[in-house]
């Protein structure tokens, strides 16, 4: 095969029989989307040697947060699979005036050598106000796309505001600078709160542009994604009844385009532990290794933290030697301290270490986390029950939100609050995780918690951050083929 220039391209034909090279002739002009460093296969798939290269724009490390921890894990599994991963997040001294709860910068745990973190500084001064930051983030993917026009590129974004319309505002400034030959595909994960706060307030206030821009934004993207079917289902339900208020018809086009993606988590951090590494991380904290109930998530209301105090204080539990650990900050930390500074049976921990957060999953004799539906937050999914699962800890929770999803039903369920700290809501949940705390750590037999253990390790598999990411990718390729298809056909039109 003779080597063309960027304007020529090469073919592989190949049929279920054989495959051969069939050459071209040189005057044929390359297809906008094909330059000579890519070989197409017409009768099967797609085989690129171009630089692939995955971008995710995410609120990541050193916030406390579920994304963080899932954009670590897909840019690993990209790695992985042959990709050059970016991160691209939010600039440190934005992020220590923002309130949101920040891990200790000395103990995140380090990325593997291949992905790259930018936190673009502001672009512009004063006048710009708050977009500063939105547009150099948006600079960053632009200028990595402008340091190879060839590459094949995929953007994701993890929560949708404003991550959206950072992607959106790239995409419209690489296409306005190298046309719509440039290979990017985009890929949005909705959350859930991200579009439902948005759409909630929008209708309480008939403020219908905010609702129109952030489903149109969703839908802009050529892979929608939702973490969890309660995830989906909660957007439809709040595009349907814009769709009801004005007169759009969003819901629909969301109900044919979006799909389910789950957390992508990486299973062997909690599968495949040291067990002597394990026994010191537990003693330098203090621990004893079944003997404490474990809450580890981010301390706020709505995840059900003062309901199990109270249902932790009332069990019969510390007077048979349990302790309750709560590891974790947020907004509720001071209030859940003062609530338990009289008892002796709880103690804090706020510093916990990426490396440590595994054994001490493991170490716990059960699990709890009692997310109930709140105005301010509902569990759409629930990546640490997961986390849990995967350690080999029974977990005690709620079916709430995306929850069951996240369990598949391995686990023993609490009756859930409300967003009321007293009252009968409040007694009722904290009655039933006393129940539940007793009936765990207390009553049920080797056996039950043995099977309860195995299927519920059994069923978290399937959120391994490789498979997770495999399916993505699929996704991203189809639309790949379906736009290379595209562009074929309009070569055809436009040469005859």
């Amino acid at each position: 095969m003779p080597s063309f220039s960027p304007d020529h391209m090469s073919v592989v034909c190949s049929s279920s029989d054989e495959e051969s090279d069939i050459e071209l002739d040189e005057t044929v002009p390359c297809l906008p989307l094909i330059t000579n460093r890519r070989k197409i296969s017409i009768a099967s798939s797609i085989v690129t040697t171009r630089r692939k290269v995955l971008v995710i724009v995410v609120r990541a490390d050193p916030i406390i947060c579920g994304h963080s921890t899932e954009a670590r894990n897909l840019a690993e599994a990209a790695l992985a699979r042959g990709y050059e991963p970016f991160i691209i997040t939010w600039a440190e001294e934005l992020l220590e005036n923002s309130g949101l709860p920040l891990k200790p910068a000395d103990q995140i745990e380090p990325y593997s050598h291949g992905i790259r973190v930018l936190r673009p500084s502001a672009i512009g001064n004063y006048k710009l106000l708050d977009g500063r930051y939105n547009f150099g983030m948006t600079s960053a993917i632009v200028e990595l796309a402008r340091s190879d026009p060839d590459m094949e590129l995929t953007v994701m974004c993890l929560y949708l505001q404003p991550h959206a319309s950072i992607v959106l505002d790239a995409v419209r400034g690489i296409r306005g600078a190298f046309g719509k030959q440039f290979d990017v595909t985009t890929v949005a994960e909705a959350v859930g709160s991200d579009v439902t706060n948005v759409l909630c307030n929008a209708l309480r206030d008939s403020n219908y542009g905010a609702a129109i821009t952030v489903l149109s934004d969703f839908l802009s993207f050529d892979v929608p994604v939702c973490v969890s079917e309660f995830t989906r289902s909660e957007i439809l339900r709040h595009a349907a009844d814009v769709d009801d208020a004005i007169g759009t018809n969003f819901a629909s086009q969301i109900a044919e385009k979006a799909s389910i993606s789950y957390p992508a988590l990486r299973c062997s951090d909690y599968t495949d532990i040291d067990e002597s590494v394990s026994a010191g991380i537990l003693a330098n904290r203090g621990l004893l290794p079944g003997r404490y109930v474990l809450y580890l998530s981010r301390v706020i209301e709505a995840k059900g933290v003062f309901e199990m105090v109270k249902g932790f204080n009332d069990s019969s539990l510390p007077s048979v030697g349990y302790e309750l650990v709560i590891v974790g900050r947020g907004e509720a930390l001071a209030e859940v301290q003062a609530v338990t500074a009289g008892m002796r049976s709880v103690r804090h921990i706020t510093d916990m270490a990426d490396y440590e957060k595994a054994s001490i999953m493991r170490g716990a004799a059960v699990y709890v986390l009692a997310s109930k539906f709140h105005p301010t937050f509902v569990e759409t999914f629930g990546i640490v029950v997961v986390e849990a699962m995967l350690s080999g800890t029974p977990v005690i929770t709620c079916r709430t939100g995306g929850i069951p999803e996240a369990t598949g039903g391995h686990c023993v369920y609490a009756t859930p609050g409300d967003e009321n700290k007293e009252g009968p809501c409040f007694d009722a949940c904290a009655n039933s995780l006393r129940e539940c705390l007793e009936h765990v750590c207390l009553r049920m037999t080797d056996a039950e918690r043995n099977a309860m253990i195995t299927a519920a390790l059994n069923y978290s598999l399937q959120f391994d951050r490789d498979c997770v990411f495999k399916c993505l990718e699929a996704q991203a390729d189809a639309v790949r083929k379906d736009k290379m298809k595209q562009e074929m056909g309009d070569f055809v039109k436009d040469d005859f």
